[in-house]
């Protein structure tokens, strides 16, 4: 999970699963982010209201939900839950809630977004499908 200031594109926080980590630079993904976003504006003639909210990489998706001074990003492998949009709405919500003065004034000190960190968590999901498994080759001849 990824916290990036709108205006500036730089990373303010991240958490992540260090069992599913994928990523290996969050400021280059934070920053990556913006550019792509930007670039999709200026290119495509994209109104300032229409947002991106998922870029598709091979098997991951990057879900991206959008707050008036922040958003949040995360990677997903696989089919992940709709309730997990819900999720990260509900987290860049409380962060805009607790945190909009701090967005609003924000100067590149991200020290004061650490304690967001209990927020992106709430965000964070693992699930893996149990591999069925297959009756041995005797008991299937007899």
């Amino acid at each position: 999970m990824f916290l990036i200031h709108k205006k500036s594109g730089l990373l303010l926080n991240d958490v992540v699963d260090t069992s599913l980590s994928v990523t290996k630079d969050a400021d280059m993904v934070s920053s990556m982010l913006s550019a792509i976003k930007d670039f999709v504006q200026d290119s495509f003639d994209v109104e300032q209201s229409n947002e991106l909210n998922t870029i598709n990489v091979g098997q991951f998706n990057i879900w991206i939900e959008q707050g008036p001074e922040a958003i949040i990003a995360t990677i997903v492998e696989g089919d992940a839950p709709s309730s997990l949009r819900e999720k990260m709405k509900e987290a860049i919500e409380k962060v805009h809630l607790k945190y909009s003065l701090e967005l609003n004034k924000f100067e590149g000190d991200t020290e004061v977004f650490e304690k967001t960190e209990a927020y992106l968590e709430s965000c964070l999901l693992s699930e893996q499908k149990e591999t069925k498994k297959r009756k041995p080759i005797t008991i299937i001849i007899l």
